[in-house]
């Protein structure tokens, strides 16, 4: 996991040798940055991130698949509490 002004980028081996790349990044930073170049993510991650470590990490790396999905994500405030419960792992908030 690699964190960064505005979002974060996660990497879960897969098998073959491959990783799987997931980001959750702040609709201002892709302001900032723009949002092209989805066809080559590690590229736009760079730029995006500017982490030294995850720049490393994906030094050589090729994309063997199309970004599968990217959409907004809306993030509230939610009770931590229901009915006197704490609410804690999926039960006080999930993301899809």
């Amino acid at each position: 996991m690699y964190f960064f002004r505005g979002g974060y980028c996660g990497l879960a081996p897969i098998e073959d040798g491959k990783c799987n790349v997931c980001c959750l990044v702040n609709q201002d930073r892709i302001r900032d940055v723009g949002s092209s170049g989805m066809e080559n993510l590690s590229a736009w991650l760079a730029r995006v991130s500017c982490h030294p470590a995850l720049q490393a990490r994906l030094r050589g790396a090729a994309q063997v698949s199309p970004v599968v999905a990217a959409a907004p994500v809306r993030l509230a405030l939610r009770s931590a509490t229901q009915d006197g419960a704490l609410l804690v792992g999926e039960a006080s908030g999930l993301l899809d």
